[in-house]
């Protein structure tokens, strides 16, 4: 408890490292090490709730037209149009985009991740297929056009050894730190602020809900480990859903009656 009390950590990093040292102390108990997990019972600080800023229709259309001719255009759309974390968008690769589909099967790590290559699992571990927007589709046959230019432009220099979607002008992965540099160019171009690339993600759940899309299908859709995390999560949009739902049925019954 000790140990846990002086991690100056985030509470979800704290609860992170709890759970490896508790499954750790698991072990060492099950080979009878030690009679019993010291870490049972531990009281862990609690987590707060994220909260949610989805972008409103404004917004999205003043962010839609800043991001044109920039290289962040494919990516921003993808992104609001289909969901996926950013890491998933930078590790997709083409043979990961199909005709009418994409699968999302893998992200792309950190620099200081990569000593066993460039990607990691998603983040609950399970590939995901979609079936996104024709605008999204038409947004990636865009980026194969800016990638083919970029690729004859760069000559020998260019080097895409990864088959990946978004690179830079020589072919290299499209880094995080790249990518929210140029979210925040686009950003400061539509004068918008406080707005982060992960809105984007909340921004296509909330209009999915709001628009009729059962939340079973959303929690697929953006990869959650569950339908119930979803509703945690965007409480508000199904709450505003509910209240709709309620007054349809009322206004039915009471033409009824």
């Amino acid at each position: 408890q000790s140990f846990i009390n002086r991690l100056e950590l985030a509470p979800a990093s704290v609860r992170l490292a709890y759970k490896v040292l508790y499954q750790a102390l698991k072990k060492t108990v099950a080979l009878h090490y030690i009679p019993q997990n010291p870490a049972e019972g531990c009281t862990l600080p609690r987590l707060e709730q994220e909260e949610i800023h989805p972008l409103n229709d404004e917004q999205t259309t003043a962010l839609l037209r800043a991001a044109e001719g920039t290289e962040a255009e494919q990516l921003i759309k993808a992104a609001l149009f289909t969901g996926c974390r950013l890491s998933e968008l930078l590790g997709l690769t083409w043979d990961c985009v199909g005709r009418d589909t994409i699968t999302i099967s893998k992200q792309l790590a950190q620099p200081e991740q990569r000593a066993d290559g460039p990607f990691i699992s998603p983040k609950n571990g399970k590939s995901r297929t979609l079936t996104p927007a024709p605008l999204v589709l038409d947004a990636l046959k865009a980026q194969k056009r800016m990638q083919t230019a970029a690729r004859i432009k760069a000559g020998p220099l260019w080097d895409n050894a990864y088959n990946l979607v978004f690179t830079t002008e020589t072919g290299a992965p499209f880094d995080q730190w790249r990518a929210e540099a140029a979210f925040k160019s686009v950003l400061a171009t539509a004068e918008l602020h406080g707005i982060r690339f992960h809105d984007l993600r909340h921004t296509f759940a909330t209009m999915a809900l709001q628009n009729g899309v059962d939340v079973k299908t959303v929690s697929s859709m953006l990869g959650h480990y569950s339908a119930g995390f979803t509703l945690d999560t965007y409480a508000h949009v199904t709450t505003d859903a509910q209240l709709k739902a309620a007054q349809t049925m009322g206004n039915i019954l009471s033409c009824a009656v």
